[in-house]
This record gives C-alpha cells, sequence and structure tokens, in this order.
C-alpha cells in the first residue's frame, strides 16, 4: 500500500508496526516477572517500593526516555515486613 499525503504512512502501515513490536519484540512478561515475582509486594513507602521506583525508572531510561526521574512525595511512615511467624 503506498504511503498517504506528503509520504507519511497509512493508519494501517502504523497500527501493523505496532502490533508487530507488541506481539515479536514485547518486553511485558520480563517487566511483570521481575516487579511482581523478584522484587514481590511493595508497600507505599517500604523498601521494595523505593527498589520498584528506582528500576522502573532505571528500566524507561534504558528504553530511551528522556527525564525519567522520581518525584518527592511525603508519605508518613513507611513498612517493612521483618518477621513472620506461625501459630
Amino acid at each position: 500500500m503506498p504511503p498517504s499525503r506528503g509520504g507519511a504512512p497509512s493508519d494501517r502501515e502504523v497500527l501493523a508496526k505496532i502490533r508487530t513490536e507488541g506481539l515479536e519484540h514485547s518486553r511485558v512478561a520480563p517487566v511483570f516477572e521481575y516487579l511482581t515475582i523478584e522484587l514481590g509486594p511493595r508497600l507505599t513507602a517500604s523498601p521494595a517500593h523505593k527498589r520498584a521506583a528506582e528500576w522502573t525508572r532505571d528500566r524507561l531510561a534504558s528504553y530511551g526516555l528522556q527525564n525519567a526521574h522520581l518525584e518527592a512525595w511525603q508519605f508518613g511512615r513507611g513498612w517493612s515486613l521483618e518477621k513472620l511467624t506461625r501459630k
């Protein structure tokens, strides 16, 4: 199919490229696995939340996104599970 006006690709061509990228080059599964399996639960203001936020910022920057950064946000007390026992 020839390009539409002014040499710009047609909507179908653009959608085909998006579909190919999503189906053949997707990184969704490894990112999902890392955030859910490797890091696990991420309660707000917990150490795991901080690691996940920093990892995500760094990952977005590695994809070429500019200005990937964390915003300062005051939540209050943070949480972490230090001990778990069964009765």
